[in-house]
């Protein structure tokens, strides 16, 4: 058996009934009439089964352990293979204390921010001196609720854990141990705040844990790492502890519960809404509303503020009942929402300090004539190298300057609060006057079109720059922006050496596609020539935290890694595309289609906090319908066919999925 169990000996642990049920059902089966309903269930070969055994202990509650049973047949013996259902991997520098949980959904008042039964502690230690993840198993789950009042059908459990950093957690006391953390498939990337030992002044008082969930083959797999992406920082400026209740309008799937917030202190945050949509693309994506008090320990009641709009930027003033008035003040840094709450003793210096501090910044400006990459096959003649493509480029403007008054920036008090410094915000602009795509085989094979990529009217711009010169009138540029042939816009920030996208925009002129299907094949067979070894593209990532075990499976620590850095963005935006498609199909069934039209409406998202694999999984699906319903049957097949390769391909691991699945050959033919 794999597990270690931490339970002693004195205290008589013993395997209830279903649990050897089961395995003699296993090894003999019965009957299906002969079977004692619930406690048996047959095993087939090549099959997994999860199996509960309760511990009934002389001095504690009833404890639950979870199995994993398989059943494969080698060379004609059947084995039976019993291991863990669950696995803990600890991917940070910390030891963790954590508490698994099973209970049954109850109503809580609003008072009630963090129970903490009288339940088993374990401890998992930190990362080793190989930077590699450390792991257990989770031996039992503690049973802390009470059914044997209940009547009729018994309610379902749910899994919790809570998480500290404290030694004294075993303890037991609520400040030491962080909100229930829900354990579910549904909820694959949480972001838990876990209190910290020492907490004073300024600094923050929790670390953000992203805890992921995952399953594999009957075994589940719990990863805690570093969050390098908190959603939200709440600084209480305020000398007294304060409540926050969210405004959830649904009735929410699992319990939430109020987040203490200590007098002058930091902790991070998480809402609901945000544990429960992740990994969707919404268009676009609002939250909730929240509530605050101030925390008494008098029996009288204390009334909830008015409602706080944390989406827009600002300041707002409630008032709390037994305290006064309060100034709430919401800005967005590295990705997080951010909210200082500071009464109005306070309010003066902390939040009319939020202004950008004015310095020195760098402007640059580029104009390229013409610019042209080619791509070339050094692999089929080893004597001569021959082009494939050539991506050609005509009349570039790069134009790269910093944004004073983009995002609102934390004050010089604030700073401390933070792990990372305060970012400089830039915006990019790139504009192309031309741009297209040949097949350089052409002329050396029976291919059928010399372009893969161009516009469809060319418009000649005759104002350009000339060499030497970087100066246009403010007309002249404007009519070069309105008549390029795309246009691209990023806002970024740049913070120690850390390039985070905020906003990305993608303008393209009408344009024409020429995909053939031969040439598509013959450049597919030759695209993993252009990638890396795998263990080098592996060393070369950059992984947040320590290296995931080699004992895990390859699949879960792909998504692992995907969960816990996801592609952040405040807005996306892709304006309205239109395209004349030609298509000949000629490997089975030779088809063609010529100047078909396409026409996409605007795809537009935002604020994304989700996975690769679900943002492309989005993309694919809106232009995909636009082809479906556009463009008939051919193009509905091969977008379809497209979308195919998207799903399997894009599947949560990004540009190196992509290009492995390619070339291992995951493409339709």
């Amino acid at each position: 058996m794999a597990t270690q169990s931490q339970v002693t000996a004195s205290e008589v642990a013993t395997l209830s009934e279903p649990c050897l049920m089961l395995l003699a059902d296993i090894t003999a089966p019965e009957e299906p009439s002969r079977r004692k309903r619930g406690h048996q269930a047959a095993v087939d070969d090549n099959y997994r089964v999860c199996f509960d055994a309760p511990l009934l202990l002389q001095t504690r509650d009833r404890l639950l352990c979870q199995f994993s049973i398989s059943s494969m047949v080698r060379n004609g013996i059947q084995i039976l293979q019993i291991e863990d259902k669950t696995v803990l991997i600890n991917n940070t520098s910390m030891k963790i204390y954590y508490s698994p949980q099973m209970s049954v959904p109850q109503e809580h008042s609003d008072e009630e921010y963090v129970p903490v039964p009288d339940s088993t502690v374990f401890s998992i230690g930190p990362v080793g001196e190989l930077p590699v993840a450390k792991y257990n198993t989770i031996p039992c789950w503690d049973l802390v609720s009470d059914n044997s009042h209940s009547t009729g059908e018994p309610p379902p459990l749910q899994k919790y854990m809570l998480l500290s950093l404290c030694h004294n957690a075993a303890a037991g006391s609520p400040d030491c141990w962080s909100l229930p953390a829900i354990v579910r498939l549904e909820y694959p990337r949480q972001s838990v705040a876990v209190p910290l030992e020492l907490c004073a002044g300024n600094d923050l008082c929790t670390k953000a844990l992203v805890l992921t969930y995952q399953e594999h083959f009957g075994v589940t797999y719990i990863t805690l790492t570093e969050d390098p992406s908190p959603r939200v920082i709440i600084r209480n400026r305020c000398t007294v502890s304060l409540l926050l209740k969210e405004n959830i309008k649904e009735t929410p799937k699992f319990e939430v519960y109020c987040r203490k917030i200590p007098a002058e202190c930091s902790v991070h945050h998480e809402m609901y809404h945000q544990v429960s949509s992740f990994p969707d693309c919404k268009t676009r994506d609002s939250l909730p509303g929240i509530y605050l008090k101030v925390l008494s320990c008098e029996e009288s009641a204390v009334e909830w503020s008015d409602l706080i709009d944390i989406n827009n930027q600002g300041t707002q003033v409630v008032f709390l009942t037994g305290y006064g008035y309060v100034y709430v003040d919401v800005i967005q840094h590295c990705g997080a929402i951010i909210i200082t709450l500071a009464p109005e003793g306070r309010a003066g210096p902390v939040l009319t300090s939020l202004n950008r501090t004015q310095c020195q910044r760098i402007v640059f400006k580029s104009f390229i004539t013409q610019l042209s990459v080619g791509i070339y096959d050094d692999v089929t003649n080893y004597k001569a190298s021959s082009e494939l493509m050539r991506l050609t480029m005509d009349n570039v403007f790069l134009h790269l300057t910093p944004v004073a008054s983009y995002l609102r920036q934390p004050c010089q008090e604030m700073q401390t609060d933070l792990t990372c410094g305060i970012p400089v915000f830039y915006s990019l602009e790139v504009y192309c006057g031309d741009l297209q795509i040949d097949n350089q085989l052409y002329s050396k094979s029976n291919f059928h079109f010399p372009v893969l990529v161009c516009q469809e009217e060319r418009i000649e711009f005759t104002r350009w720059p000339k060499a030497g010169s970087l100066f246009m009138s403010i007309k002249e540029l404007e009519e070069y922006k309105e008549t390029s042939f795309f246009k691209l816009f990023v806002t970024f920030s740049l913070e120690q050496d850390v390039c985070d996208l905020n906003e990305l925009s993608f303008d393209l002129r009408p344009s024409r596609l020429y995909v053939e299907d031969t040439f598509v094949y013959y450049v597919k067979t030759l695209f993993d020539t252009y990638l890396p070894d795998n263990k080098t593209l592996e060393s070369q990532v950059k992984f947040i935290g320590s290296k995931f075990p080699a004992i895990l499976p390859d699949q879960v620590r792909q998504h692992a890694t995907a969960l816990v850095s996801p592609v952040k963005l405040r807005k996306l935006t892709v304006q309205p595309v239109n395209l004349l498609v030609s298509i000949h199909a000629s490997l089975k069934l030779y088809i063609a289609s010529d100047h078909t039209p396409l026409s996409f409406s605007m795809f537009e998202r935002g604020p994304i906090f989700t996975t690769a694999r679900q943002l492309i999984h989005a993309l694919a699906m809106h232009y995909a319908a636009g082809a479906l319903f556009r463009a008939g049957a051919l193009s509905a097949a091969s977008d379809t066919a497209f979308l195919g390769v998207a799903e399997r391909s894009f599947y949560s691991c990004g540009n190196i999925a992509i290009r492995q699945s390619l070339a291992e050959g995951d493409w339709p033919e």
